[in-house]
């Protein structure tokens, strides 16, 4: 524990030994005190660091809030833990856009951090690396067996991560909102995660869990063998202008190319059978798509917000179309969309 007790930053809102909100807080490098009104500070809220919470603590007049929120957490540029807290709610720290880096008490029982970076104490779990920290190049620590969800979320400077043989379980969406990650790498003899060209896969490659969002190159062919394209594997790729599938691709999992800005042309082979929901959300360019006679599921938030996005050609009847796994409300709040079906019929959505 602390030698002595921690003068934290002035304005912070604690509550029954709980950090609840930054409140007036003008401090770029804030210090979690270890003792408050007599009492020790022993974790910190999930929302601490998040700006809703102020119009409560603030005003309530909208006006003051909108102006003030802008100039809170994102301008947080470190924090530190000290002993005491031995809580630390999942995602703490994840709107703190400029957040450098965090710094954990060596006495503190459950936290460490090393080099900015926060870890259980043990170094196992990676917790939070700082959204601003300045390094574009990262390798986690041989040893570190879980990825905590969040962790690298909205990182702005990382372009290249290297994954240790040691880590067995992340949540393998976590990268989708850091923009200028450029290449994954995964230790050779990782048991349960593989990369192929700076993209990260199951270790038998079947799913394709993230394609980096800077990934150079505009066009990408998925390799042969894969099954599953995961959850927002392709979210926010800034240079994809083309994308084919190979014939083993089965299942396309939510939000998987949403926000694909640059998206024009997706190839989806002739073996899909599920696309869930937001797959296609918010390719601005993509006009138009071929839908294969193997798909069963089309869910029908599918192409929500594909501004441009206008027609559907499906290789099946009329017939085989209607009786695809999908709701009334299927395209209904797009339109105008045309479908055109292999025997010569159009289905037109509004």
């Amino acid at each position: 524990m602390d030698s002595e007790p921690i003068e934290g930053s002035q304005g912070l809102v604690i509550e029954n030994g709980v950090v609840i909100s930054l409140g007036t807080c003008s401090d770029v490098n804030v210090v979690i005190p270890s003792v408050y009104e007599g009492q020790p500070v022993t974790k910190i809220y999930a929302d601490a660091f998040e700006p809703l919470w102020m119009d409560l603590i603030l005003s309530s007049d909208s006006r003051v809030w909108d102006d003030y929120v802008e100039t809170i957490a994102d301008k947080v540029v470190s924090v530190y833990i000290p002993a005491s807290v031995t809580v630390i709610d999942t995602g703490s720290f994840t709107d703190c856009s400029s957040l450098e880096n965090i710094y954990v008490a060596e006495g503190n029982p459950n936290y460490m951090s090393l080099d900015g970076v926060m870890y259980s104490k043990d170094l196992k779990k990676l917790i939070q690396y700082p959204c601003a920290k300045a390094d574009e190049k990262f390798e986690i620590p041989d040893g570190t067996e879980t990825i905590e969800d969040n962790a690298f979320y909205r990182t702005s400077n990382l372009k290249h991560l290297t994954i240790p043989a040691s880590v067995n379980y992340m949540r393998t969406w976590m990268l989708f909102a850091s923009p200028n990650i450029e290449s994954i790498s995964v230790d050779k003899n990782n048991k349960f995660y593989s990369s192929v060209d700076g993209v990260l896969y199951s270790k038998d490659q079947k799913t394709l869990y993230s394609y980096p969002a800077a990934k150079a190159g505009d066009s990408f062919t998925v390799p042969n063998g894969v099954v599953i394209i995961g959850q927002d594997a392709f979210y926010n790729s800034k240079n994809l202008v083309s994308v084919s599938l190979p014939d083993t691709v089965s299942t396309i999992k939510k939000g998987a190319f949403m926000s694909s800005d640059k998206l024009q042309n997706i190839d989806l082979g002739n073996s899909v059978s599920v696309i869930e929901g937001n797959a296609f959300c918010s390719c601005k360019f993509l006009e138009s798509i071929t839908i294969p006679t193997s798909v069963t599921y089309l869910d029908s938030s599918t192409f929500t917000l594909c501004d441009s996005f206008t027609d559907i050609h499906y290789e099946g009847t009329l017939l085989q179309w209607n009786n695809i796994d999908k709701d009334d409300s299927f395209l209904t709040h797009y339109g105008p969309i045309k479908v055109h079906c292999s025997d010569g019929t159009t289905e037109y959505y509004y």
